[in-house]
Formats: C-alpha cells, sequence, structure tokens
C-alpha cells in the first residue's frame, strides 16, 4: 500500500505587481478631521489596517461638534451591511463621489449638549462611526477648564439613530484613545465610561451616562479615577431622574440646554425589574402555572437589562452602592445586551438538563425575551438539543450557531453548515421541536451597539404553534419589531422538505418576510420556488396588532401608584413597518371610534375596509352584509363621527354575553 504524505513549510512569495492596488487618498484639504493618519486607513474614519479601496464607501470624522453628511443614498434603515457605507464612495480610478451633490460633507449637530471638563487634564470624547464601521473612531477633544459642543443628530439623520461616545480618562489624547484598543488599558473601547444621546421629533434631547461592561469585565471593577454627571442648565425645563457617576476624585460634566422637556422618556418591556413594579404578562403567566405539578417542569428567565429590585425604606448603607450598581448594570444591559449569549444559553441549557421524548415544548415572552426566545428556538433546529450527558457542548453548540446566523445562514457545502449537521449527528438529540410559542411584541433590537446580531432570526421550522401580539402604535425604533407574518408572499410546498419555503421581498429590518430558515437559504442562493411545488397553507400561525404602544401589549408599565420610570431611550418617533396584509384586532376600531385624539400614525397607508371586515367578523351578531356595507369606504372620520351606526353598541353587549358564559376567562 502506498500511502501520500504532504509536508508544510514555512515560505516567503515576493512580487511586484505589473497593476498596483488603487487606493482613495484622504482629502486633506477639505476641513475633514484625519484619523490614524500613519495607518493603512490614511486618515479615514476606518480601523488602521483597513485602506478606502475601489467599491467601497470610506467614512470620515468632522470636526467637534458636527456629523457626516454623505453615506450611500441606498442606505435608509440601520441593517447590516448597508450601515457600513458612510461617507465617499472609492471609484476604480482612485477619485471619490460625493454621493450627495447638495448636501455639505458636515453638517452641525442639533443636539443641546455639551461637556465641561472641570478635571486638570484634556479630556477624549471618541463617538462611533454611523453609518461606518462603528469602532469609536470619531475625535472630540476637550481641554482642562474648556467646554466642548458634542453632536447629536437630529431624527432626520440617518436611519434615525443617536450618538454614542466613549469617555476616556484624563490625560489620554485623541490620538491614543479614539482607536479599538485592547484590554490591557483603559482607553478607547474599554474607556470607563459610555455616553448616548438623541432626539426626537419634538426637538427634546435625551442623554444618558453609564459603566462600560467591558472595563467592568476586564478591569475587576477597578474604580476610574474620574467621574461623571449629567446637569441641566434650567431644572425647569428639564425632567428624569438625576444621574451622576461619582468617584473620588472628581468628576466631568455634561450639560444639556433644553429647548423642551429634556432627559424625559419612558423605558419599558425590556428591563422590567421584579419587584412592587407591576408585573409583565410573561410573569403574570408564571404565576398561573402549577409549578408544583410533577408533569409540569416551569422556568422563568428575566429579560435582558432586568434585576430584581426590592423597594425598602430602610435599606442598609452597605448595601445602597451595590444597589446602585446591580441598577446601572442592568440599565447598560438593557442598552448594549451584553448578556444576550448568557440569557440564550440559560435557557437551552434547561432544556437539555430535563427534557424527555414525547414532553411538550412551550415558550413565552415578551419585548427582547421573545426574541430570545426565537433564537432558542433557531438554536434547537440548527445544532439539536444535546444529550443530557453533553452539556460540556453547549458553549460548542453556541459557537456553531452563532457563526452560522453571523455568516448569513449559509447551505449546503458551507463550512458553517456542514460543521452544524455534524454536531447536531454526533452530540444532539435532532427530533426535538417546540409545541408552542406565545410572544408579546417581539423586537429585534439587542442593544443600541449589537443591533446586527441575529439579524436572520425568523421563524423556525421546528416550532408547531405561535401567537404572536403586536403593538400598532409603538414608534420608537429602538422597539423595531420582528414579525412572522410577510408582506407579500406566495407559498409552496417542498417535496423534499418539512418546511414550506415563500418567494417574497424583504422589510426594512430584516428577513422577516421569509417564512423559515429553508426560505432564507433560498433567498440567500438566489433560488425560486419551483413551478412543480405545491401551494399549501402556513402552519398555525396567529399574528394579530393591537392598539397600544409596546407596554401596552406587554404589560409592565407603571406601578398601582401611576408613577413612571424616566430614562433614555434611544432613537423615537420612527414608524413601524405594519404589513398591508396583517391581522388587526377589532379593539382599535373601537378605540378610534370612542377616543376623540386617537389617531395612530403607523396604519395610515393600509387598507381601512378590509382590516375592519377582517377583525369585525368574529362577532356572531354582525352579518357580512353589515359589516361590508358599513365598511365601505371607511375612513377614520367617518369611525370617528358615526354615532348612529349601533355597531359600537353591540360589541359591549357581546362581550359581556361571553364573560357570563365563561367566568374563568
Amino acid at each position: 500500500m502506498m500511502y501520500s504524505r504532504l509536508s508544510f513549510t514555512a515560505f516567503v512569495v515576493s512580487a511586484t505587481l505589473a497593476n498596483p492596488i488603487v487606493k482613495c487618498p484622504f482629502p486633506e484639504t477639505l476641513g475633514l478631521v484625519a484619523v490614524a493618519k500613519d495607518g493603512a486607513n490614511a486618515g479615514w474614519a476606518m480601523s488602521p489596517d483597513e485602506p478606502c479601496v475601489p467599491g467601497k464607501y470610506c467614512p470620515y470624522a468632522c470636526p467637534p461638534g458636527q456629523l457626516m453628511n454623505q453615506w450611500d443614498p441606498s442606505a435608509t434603515t440601520y441593517s447590516y451591511p448597508s450601515s457600513m457605507n458612510g461617507g465617499f464612495f472609492c471609484n476604480p480610478d482612485g477619485s471619490l463621489t460625493k454621493p450627495f451633490t447638495d448636501r455639505d460633507l458636515c453638517i452641525d449637530g442639533e443636539g443641546t449638549v455639551s461637556v465641561v471638563n472641570q478635571a486638570d487634564k484634556e479630556v477624549a470624547f471618541c463617538q462611533t462611526v454611523l453609518p461606518g464601521n462603528e469602532a469609536m473612531l470619531i475625535p472630540t477633544k476637550v481641554d482642562a477648564g474648556n467646554e466642548q459642543v458634542l453632536a447629536v443628530p437630529n431624527p432626520s439623520y440617518y436611519a434615525g439613530t443617536g450618538a454614542h461616545y466613549y469617555i476616556n480618562p484624563p490625560g489620554v489624547s485623541t490620538e491614543e484613545g479614539c482607536v479599538w484598543g485592547t484590554a490591557d488599558k483603559e482607553i478607547g473601547n474599554w474607556s470607563p465610561y459610555i455616553a448616548g444621546m438623541n432626539m426626537d421629533n419634538e426637538a427634546n434631547t435625551y442623554v444618558t451616562i453609564g459603566v462600560n461592561p467591558k472595563h467592568i469585565d476586564d478591569f475587576n471593577g477597578k474604580t476610574p479615577s474620574f467621574g461623571v454627571r449629567i446637569v441641566c442648565d434650567n431644572p425647569d425645563e428639564c425632567n428624569g431622574l438625576p444621574c451622576e457617576i461619582n468617584p473620588k476624585n472628581g468628576y466631568n460634566k455634561a450639560s444639556g440646554v433644553s429647548a423642551g422637556n429634556s432627559l424625559n422618556a419612558d423605558y419599558y418591556g425590556t428591563d422590567n425589574e421584579f419587584g412592587p413594579k407591576p408585573f409583565t404578562n410573561v410573569l403574570k403567566f408564571f404565576q398561573m402555572l402549577e409549578k408544583n405539578n410533577t408533569n409540569q417542569i416551569c422556568y422563568y428567565q428575566s429579560g435582558i437589562g432586568s434585576s430584581f429590585k426590592a423597594e425598602s425604606s430602610n435599606i442598609k448603607e452597605e448595601n445602597f452602592l451595590s444597589s446602585r450598581y446591580d441598577k446601572l448594570n442592568s440599565k447598560i444591559d438593557a442598552m448594549v445586551a451584553f448578556t444576550l449569549k448568557k440569557h440564550v444559553l440559560d435557557a437551552y441549557e434547561f432544556l437539555v438538563k430535563f427534557f424527555s421524548k414525547n414532553d411538550k415544548i412551550y415558550i413565552f415572552g415578551f419585548s427582547r425575551g421573545s426574541f430570545t426566545a426565537r433564537i432558542v428556538a433557531g438554536m434547537i433546529e440548527l445544532v439539536g438539543l444535546v444529550y443530557t450527558g453533553s452539556t460540556d457542548a453547549i458553549s460548542m453548540a453556541w459557537d456553531i450557531y452563532n457563526n452560522w446566523e453571523q455568516a448569513g445562514q449559509p447551505y449546503s457545502e458551507n463550512m458553517t453548515f456542514t460543521m452544524a449537521q455534524e454536531f447536531k449527528q454526533t452530540f444532539s438529540r435532532s427530533d426535538v421541536e417546540i409545541h408552542f410559542m406565545g410572544l408579546w411584541d417581539t423586537i429585534n433590537s439587542v442593544g443600541f451597539l449589537w443591533d446586527r446580531m441575529f439579524p436572520f432570526t425568523v421563524r423556525s421550522c421546528n416550532v408547531n404553534h405561535i401567537r404572536h401580539a403586536v403593538s400598532i402604535d409603538e414608534r420608537r425604533s429602538k422597539y423595531k419589531q420582528q414579525l412572522f407574518a410577510p408582506e407579500k408572499e406566495t407559498c409552496f410546498e417542498d417535496e423534499d422538505a418539512e418546511c414550506s419555503t415563500c418567494n417574497s421581498r424583504t422589510t426594512q429590518t430584516s428577513l422577516i418576510s421569509l417564512n423559515s430558515i429553508g426560505d432564507i437559504i433560498r433567498h440567500l442562493i438566489g433560488k425560486k420556488p419551483e413551478s412543480a411545488r405545491k401551494p399549501r397553507h402556513h402552519d398555525d400561525l396567529v399574528e394579530v396588532f393591537f392598539p397600544g404602544d409596546h407596554a401596552d401589549i406587554g404589560g409592565g408599565r407603571e406601578n398601582y401608584y401611576g408613577e413612571w420610570k424616566r430614562v433614555f431611550t434611544p432613537n423615537m418617533g420612527q414608524c413601524r413597518v405594519i404589513p398591508e396584509n396583517c391581522v388587526v384586532h377589532w379593539s382599535l376600531f373601537y378605540r378610534l371610534h370612542y377616543i376623540r385624539d386617537y389617531n395612530p400614525p403607523n396604519i395610515h397607508s393600509l387598507s381601512f375596509s378590509d382590516l375592519f371586515l377582517q377583525s369585525m367578523l368574529e362577532f356572531k351578531q354582525f352579518t357580512f352584509n353589515e359589516l361590508q356595507e358599513y365598511a365601505s369606504q371607511l375612513t377614520f372620520h367617518k369611525i370617528k363621527d358615526d354615532w348612529n351606526c349601533d355597531i359600537w353598541k353591540k360589541i359591549p353587549d357581546e362581550l359581556s354575553d361571553a364573560l357570563n358564559d365563561n367566568p374563568d376567562l
């Protein structure tokens, strides 16, 4: 028998290129700020090892207080990879194209925020690049004793985004601090503090500060040598919680001059606390379960940015800082979602430990908890549920699933997909299904630093029954919904697969119009449904839009005393994408009729007549002809002004009869 042996050794190849690589030079004469001029980026607001080459958009830094005003015209939403396309376009000949010829290169920020440096050394504020590679490369130097305006974009700026800054320790220059750093120094993305700012459509400015979680993790809770706090120049024009991080050696101050109600926003649904505050629907549901039933094993998990909060008037002094630290961490996690992986793996591990053959799995979630639930289902579908004795393989299962997601869910001979299949065959139970998934207002923004995570997480084929309640009035883009229902689609049955495929277009936020993982695979490789496939209906999926905002749908908004939680909420005032063929709950029209000032802006373009007919047919006392006649040329004004129709009077009567017939509801 003959063996073949391949030997590898180090070698070097040197060659002279006939056509040197073309690069687009940084325009030094246009008043822009050069970033790391000695690096491969040569002044562009890009990673130091990343040159500006033909076919790419190259972002740049503007002077302090200003924002880049050029990006890919087709990049209208904050989604990867279009979110990377900021700045000039680099042409094949090395010249630059200005995407918007009618715009200046830089514009002034409109948010009313400035920094007052009360330290004895300069402080470097480093803003993230967006649209761009999102590294903290945009420098703002604040000399000792000086004040400097920070650039905060207005709501019409790119995708309604806000501004995000890393705050370096005093004495760190912008050249040293405004780079993607390393864990051995408290600078760059390991800076002690972070700050976020944005505006709403009424010109109110919102500001938040927090401890950088990466600094906490890698510097073992080392106390920074400086502090930071938010101060309003005119307290009568501000609302919000006083905010200060004040170690022993003083602080820097970020101050905002309000044009309206500043530091004022409701932040709920994601960072709900367990305590005397009102419970979310998930927690209420958990209370109703028979947790001591041996035939039913129950598991509850707080959401991203959540905590246990025991309110008491006699909190011990030694616990005060700890409680404040925990609360601050919760707020930061709600913004940045560093614990998403832990939430997914904790739920996955619970199922690994307790699932047995023929068990039925029910999953419920609200807000990011719903999104987490869908990631868990997707992970089980791709890599299976590892055997009880293989818990050490859980972290490997996550890595495989995460890499597969970040690669765009590739199929067939791709390495990540092949590895997932081999892992599933070796370590996992492959036939595990989710029997029921009940979700309230799923959002797919898992933190404003990580909004690109799991962009393809949609419906998995291993979920048998889905019920999803969605808010129709939520407008804050921090709460971008993640729908199951497509905008427009034609579904086909693949004779060789268990999942249906849909030939459909995608929405702004993600590939939510694709019905299954199989759809995404075909979408990515450009494969259309074949004519031989037979049309089929959806499986048991009910997705209904209800009046109200995010917290109205999921619960947990205010306590029994009517107090509201007011903290920073980024990116306000954005319309949600409401599919034309959506299912709307009848209470929307009932509310339109009786609440005079209720005018939901998110549904202005939808067909009122069809939506009205669809939602009202569930009432037995109305005939189709009666409803169809009323629905003819239906408008907001007709619903609000028509007091002669008795439809609105009959609805409470039928609901009352239903409650009397079913007292346990």
